[in-house]
């Protein structure tokens, strides 16, 4: 999707990063395609310490081989989390709640090539990495906690750097060490551990070559009515939302380019972890929940859950 020029966004549009969401006066830009895609079009989507010299080293053009992900992936990281027991690997304790997740492996097949080197920015679960290297990518995983995931990933194609609060300004990585950076539901926290989104993105366009990608998945829309409800109910809504400009100025800010970019999430998924054994395993109602799912992210998008989009730092 093309980028419109900050000259093209009315002065009304530029709220504060993050502003209280439900505002009297929503963004608007001036543009005919302000409706953002269907998320199916997406789907066919100084350091603080030393690296391994493996990592630390400029990577060099992948070849361009196609990717497709395995038709076992979703189910193998469902039997993984069968035996995790950790909050966090609630998503894929059900087919509906795991299934959110395809097209953000449908966008990582398409846009990024086999035997790139791929960072994992924000290795919680471990899903993503796991994720990255069932997909034929020299993959890297950084995070805060303790690498809990060992013996999921085969070490070999694979490598967790831990890093610390002295890491959030300056990522322990050379500059052009990753041909992309992926996250899932990260950049929306950097904040509450003493981080910032701007300075985030600025350090994922020092370690991307020229050319590289940034795809981000699962970023709180400003506008979600499951945010909203969670706010009006008494629940745990996300502390930082965001708008389709907070985005774009986040990106602009740190010189990388949007490519794609789709809200999506109509219907909350995760809560289905709850529910009896056989509803959670059913592929049929999983297909009917997608269904309902798709019609109301086309007919409300602007009320749906999360942002997924694609950046890539320009190459010259």
């Amino acid at each position: 999707m093309h980028t419109p020029p900050l000259s093209a966004v009315t002065p009304s549009a530029r709220a504060p990063l993050g502003a209280a969401p439900y505002s009297s006066e929503p963004f608007r830009l001036e543009r005919p395609d302000d409706t953002p895609p269907p998320l199916e079009a997406l789907a066919h989507p100084a350091r603080a310490r030393r690296v391994p010299e493996a990592l630390d080293a400029r990577p060099r053009h992948p070849p361009r081989r196609p990717v497709s992900p395995p038709p076992t992936l979703v189910p193998e990281l469902q039997a993984i989390a069968a035996q995790r027991p950790e909050p966090c690997w609630d998503s894929f304790r059900s087919r509906v709640g795991a299934d959110q997740f395809r097209a953000l492996h449908a966008v990582l097949a398409r846009r990024i090539t086999a035997g790139s080197r791929v960072l994992d920015w924000g290795a919680a679960t471990g899903h993503l990495s796991y994720t990255l290297v069932r997909l034929g990518y020299r993959a890297v995983g950084f995070g805060l906690g303790e690498w809990a995931f060992r013996g999921c990933v085969d070490d070999a194609r694979y490598a967790f750097v831990r890093g610390g609060r002295a890491d959030l300004g300056r990522l322990p990585f050379a500059d052009a060490s990753f041909d992309a950076v992926v996250s899932t539901g990260l950049l929306e926290h950097v904040r509450e551990v003493g981080g910032d989104e701007g300075e985030s993105l600025s350090e994922i366009h020092r370690i991307l070559r020229p050319g590289g990608l940034f795809v981000c998945d699962h970023l709180p829309n400003q506008t979600s009515w499951m945010e909203r409800a969670a706010q009006t109910l008494g629940g745990h809504p996300h502390r930082r939302r965001f708008a389709e400009w907070d985005i774009r100025r986040l990106l602009h800010d740190a010189d990388l380019t949007l490519l794609e970019w789709a809200r999506y999430g109509f219907l909350p998924s995760d809560r289905f972890a709850r529910l009896p054994a056989w509803i959670r395993a059913s592929e049929s109602i999983a297909t009917a929940w997608n269904l309902a799912d798709s019609v109301g992210a086309s007919l409300g998008n602007k009320l749906c859950q999360n942002h997924l989009f694609v950046a890539r730092r320009p190459s010259v």
